[in-house]
């Protein structure tokens, strides 16, 4: 994995990534148990707490590892916590890493999922040393995708091949290299009042 260090706490102006414990449970399921979360997501909504709790323990694993496989996304301003963020995937063979997240339905439309994505795009580049972030996108994802778009990356392809809860889903790959983010921070940065969707 890349690389082996302990999982550090990311801070944004309104968000506090940190990473999960196993007190986080009832948290987590708040959320994580709604059908529109999963809708577009890999995990089924979760059914009750023990499903919770498994997730957390395999969270706990990846720690162990030293990989940032998922960060507890929280509010600055009360510590509620409002959803997940991480590196879903690692190919070291191409200092490449998959980001993914995902929201509370109360907390969609108010550019927390890009503000979130922008971190995990910053601490993969400056301190996991990657040289390319992807992210992918289920097709009828629109809010997905307005992130994506948000964070400067560009469409790369297709794939087809990752079964997720039972069928082989079309994917939207996109991604951006270190050199195209570099750029992108000097730019100015784009005005966008659309907030529909979950981000």
């Amino acid at each position: 994995m890349i690389p082996v260090v302990p999982i550090p706490t990311l801070e944004t102006e309104r968000l506090h990534l940190r990473p999960f414990t196993l007190d986080d449970d009832v948290a987590v399921f708040a959320v994580a148990s709604d059908p529109e979360v999963a809708r577009f997501v890999r995990f089924e909504a979760h059914r009750d707490l023990a499903e919770t709790r498994a997730f957390l323990e395999l969270v706990q694993r990846h720690y162990r590892r030293g990989d940032p496989f998922a960060w507890a996304i929280a509010l600055r301003e009360d510590g509620r916590l409002i959803g997940s963020c991480g590196f879903v995937s690692q190919a070291p063979e191409r200092r490449s890493a998959e980001i993914g997240y995902w929201l509370g339905k109360p907390y969609w439309g108010q550019g927390y999922a890009v503000e979130a994505a922008r971190a995990l795009v910053r601490y993969g580049f400056e301190q996991m040393g990657l040289q390319h972030v992807e992210a992918k996108c289920f097709l009828e994802n629109r809010g997905g995708q307005r992130v994506i778009e948000k964070l400067g990356m560009k469409l790369e392809g297709t794939d087809r091949s990752e079964r997720i809860k039972g069928a082989y889903p079309e994917l939207r790959l996109h991604g951006i290299t270190r050199q195209e983010w570099s750029v992108g921070r000097t730019s100015p940065p784009r005005v966008d009042a659309d907030k529909r969707g979950w981000e």
